[in-house]
This record gives structure tokens, C-alpha cells and sequence, in this order.
């Protein structure tokens, strides 16, 4: 038997047989098979202890196959769970590497949050800081979200003419509010009617 295997079985139709032996033999039969199982190597000198023996001994070892291969079945599963675990990190570590050694990605951005930080400043007469960490976060997410500057620039522009000169407004005219992902869509929907309405177009008729 196994030196890592802590338990054994003995299944109830073998009380049958336990049964049908003189209480002296039952008595080694229960020795016999705590020293089989503790890879003491036992030897039966009586034959009614040997032959009462031998079905639990097939037993014994038909459940020891069965335990050794859920062993090495967790053993090779944990292998492919540490594989991927690996690979999965190996892949996401090359996914930052790729994103951070990209000059012209992060110059673009850069170029753009820039842009709109200044149009901003220049619409309202500002001094926010093109350099200020949560500005550079709530633009970069709106141009990765897949609008362009001029949208931004738009609700700069709508927003400003609604709530400059709201004395309760104009506290809202900061990046944190105009670029914020749960409204920005909203106030860019409203900001592009008033573009139509200032087109030529829309005059003429």
C-alpha cells in the first residue's frame, strides 16, 4: 500500500464474512489488515486467515489504483492550471509592454489632452494643468471611448454657454464634470443641435 495514503476502506457486505469467522480469526483479520495497509508485509501463517483475507486484499488494492489516479489526475491538473496561469500572465505582461514602449500612442494622446485642456482654459479663462493626472484620465477614456477632440471641444463649448454665468453652474466647468463617462454622452447629444442651429444652413432656411 501507499505510504501517503492516510485511510482505507472496508465496505459493509464484508461484515458477512467477518461474521462467519471464529472471533479469533476476525480478531487477526483486523490486525492483518492494519499491518497490510502500513506496508508492513504481513504474512498469513493460517490458511482460513488467508483465504478470508484475499478478497479484501483485491479490494484494497482496486482502491488503491483508483486513489492513485485521482492523485495524478489533480497533479496534471494543477500543471495545466499553472501553465495557463503563466501564459496568461506572460501574455498580459507583453500586452503593457507593447502599450508602454509605443511612443506614437502615447504622443498622440499626450498632443490631444493638451488640446482640449488649453480650449477649455481658453473658453473659460482657466488655469487647469495639462499635466494633472485625473484631467489626462477622463479625456484619454472619452478618446478611447471613440470621439474625437472637436467633440470634446463641442461640450466644452455648449456647456460653457450654458453655465458661465450661472453662478450655480459654473462650478461644473472642470474636466472631472464635462468629460465624466456616465454624462458626457448626454451633454454631447445636447451640444450637437446647437451646432446645426449656428450652421449656415440652418439660417438661410
Amino acid at each position: 500500500m501507499s505510504k501517503d495514503k492516510k485511510s482505507f476502506i472496508l465496505y459493509l457486505d464484508q461484515q458477512e464474512l467477518f461474521n462467519k469467522l471464529p472471533d479469533e480469526i476476525a480478531g487477526k483479520l483486523i490486525k492483518h489488515i492494519f499491518s497490510y495497509v502500513n506496508c508492513e508485509n504481513p504474512e498469513a501463517n493460517d490458511l482460513l486467515l488467508d483465504i478470508a483475507f484475499s478478497p479484501i486484499k483485491q479490494s484494497l488494492k482496486r482502491d488503491l489504483s483508483k486513489w492513485q489516479t485521482h492523485i495524478q489526475q489533480r497533479v496534471e491538473a494543477g500543471k495545466k492550471s499553472a501553465e495557463k496561469r503563466a501564459n496568461d500572465k506572460q501574455r498580459n505582461s507583453t500586452t503593457v509592454k507593447t502599450r508602454s514602449t509605443n511612443p506614437t500612442d502615447s504622443v498622440n494622446v499626450s498632443v490631444s489632452v493638451s488640446e482640449v485642456i488649453k480650449h477649455l482654459n481658453m473658453v473659460i479663462n482657466s488655469k487647469y494643468k495639462t499635466s494633472t493626472k485625473s484631467h489626462i484620465e477622463n479625456i484619454s477614456a472619452r478618446l478611447n471611448d471613440g470621439h474625437s477632440v472637436n467633440d470634446l471641444k463641442l461640450v466644452i463649448d455648449s456647456k460653457s454657454k450654458e453655465w458661465l454665468n450661472d453662478p450655480k453652474m459654473v462650478q461644473y466647468l472642470r474636466p472631472s464634470t464635462l468629460f465624466q463617462a456616465s454624462k458626457f454622452q448626454g451633454y454631447l447629444l445636447s451640444a450637437k443641435p446647437m451646432v446645426i442651429s449656428n450652421s449656415p444652413k440652418a439660417f438661410s432656411q
